[in-house]
C-alpha cells in the first residue's frame, strides 16, 4: 500500500504536467465546457505550490540531516569534530546578521555600516576565493599527471592543451602572426585554439549534453512509470 500511495504521488503530477505539455491551446485542455477549469489552472494552482512546499520541506530535511550529523560529532568528540563547531558558529552567527540587519532594519541611512555586506565583501568572498584557487591548483596537477605522454591519447590530449594555452595567450599571435596575410592563415595559434575551443569541444560537448538528456529522459520515464522499484523500497530494501 505504501508503495502505491508513493507511485500515486509520482505517477498523477507527472501525468497532470504531461497532459499540460500535450493539449496546452487545444479544446481538450478545458475552458467553456469544464467550468472554467483547465489543466494550465489546475498546474498552476495546484501542482506549483505542491512542488514548491515538497521542494521546502527536503531543503529543511536536509538542513536538519546536516545539525543532527554535527551534533553527533561534537557530542562523540569524533575526529574532525573542531569544523563541526566552525560549521554551527558560522551558521549563526550569518542567521542573526541576516536577520538583524536584513529583516529589522530595512531603513538604514545612507553611509550606515551594514553586516551583511560586510560578511558578504570581507569574509564569504574571499574564503571562496580561497577555496576555488585551491581546487584550481588541485586540477592543473591531476591534469598535469594525465598529461604525461606515454600514448596516443597522451600526445593528443598534450598537443590539444599546448595549442590551447599558447593560441590564448599573446605569445601564439606573437609566433605565426607570419601567416596572417597567407593562405595559410588558419595555422596561426589562436585560429588553431579558437576551432578547439570552441568549434571541436563545442561538438564533444552537445554530444555529452545529448547522451545526459536521453539518460534522463529514461530514468525519468522509469520513475515515473514506477519500474524504478528502489525509490519506494525505502527500509525494506535494507
Amino acid at each position: 500500500m505504501k508503495k502505491k500511495l508513493i507511485w500515486l504521488s509520482i505517477f498523477l503530477p507527472g501525468l497532470l504536467y504531461l497532459a499540460k505539455w500535450l493539449f496546452e491551446g487545444t479544446p481538450i485542455e478545458g475552458g467553456a465546457w469544464s467550468g472554467g477549469l483547465t489543466l494550465t489552472k489546475v498546474v498552476n494552482e495546484f501542482c506549483a505550490p505542491v512542488l514548491i512546499l515538497v521542494g521546502a520541506t527536503a531543503y529543511g530535511i536536509a538542513l536538519a540531516n546536516v545539525f543532527r550529523v554535527h551534533i553527533m560529532t561534537l557530542m562523540n568528540r569524533k575526529k574532525g569534530w573542531q569544523y563541526s563547531l566552525i560549521v554551527f558558529v558560522s551558521f549563526v552567527t550569518v542567521f542573526l546578521i541576516c536577520v538583524v540587519y536584513g529583516w529589522f532594519s530595512k531603513e538604514r541611512p545612507e553611509g550606515a555600516f551594514d553586516a551583511v555586506e560586510f560578511y558578504r565583501s570581507y569574509i564569504y568572498t574571499p574564503l571562496l576565493v580561497t577555496v576555488l584557487a585551491i581546487l584550481g591548483f588541485y586540477i592543473t596537477y591531476a591534469a598535469y599527471r594525465a598529461f604525461k605522454i606515454k600514448s596516443l591519447e597522451g600526445v593528443v590530449m598534450m598537443s590539444v592543451a599546448m595549442i590551447v594555452m599558447i593560441g590564448y595567450d599573446p605569445l601564439g599571435n606573437y609566433l605565426t602572426r607570419f601567416l596572417g596575410n597567407t593562405r595559410f592563415f588558419y595555422l596561426q595559434l589562436p585560429e588553431l585554439a579558437r576551432f578547439l575551443r570552441e568549434d571541436m569541444n563545442g561538438t564533444v560537448f552537445r554530444a555529452l549534453q545529448i547522451g545526459v538528456y536521453i539518460a534522463s529522459l529514461a530514468v525519468s520515464w522509469r520513475i515515473w512509470l514506477g519500474i524504478e522499484d528502489h525509490l519506494s523500497e525505502g527500509e525494506e530494501a535494507k
